[in-house]
């Protein structure tokens, strides 16, 4: 595949559905690993227009029951 976005594929081979060309794309295994490894990086905090971390309020963190840690 190589980094190409499958709806170019499609086009360039002449595919009618993208179905089709998934059919016979294949991921590299270096892609593989890829992929998995920016599921499993931690996400960046949110930050406001400043650039500057936004701070969670307790309320948001609970016991499962609603009630307030």
């Amino acid at each position: 595949m190589a980094g190409a976005p499958a709806k170019a594929v499609q086009e360039l081979t002449g595919h009618h559905n993208l179905s089709t060309t998934q059919r016979y794309m294949h991921l590299s295994p270096v892609a593989r690993s890829a992929a998995i490894r920016m599921l499993e990086a931690p996400k960046p905090e949110p930050q406001n227009e400043n650039g500057l971390e936004i701070l969670r309020s307790p309320a948001r963190f609970t016991d499962g029951r609603g009630d307030r840690i």
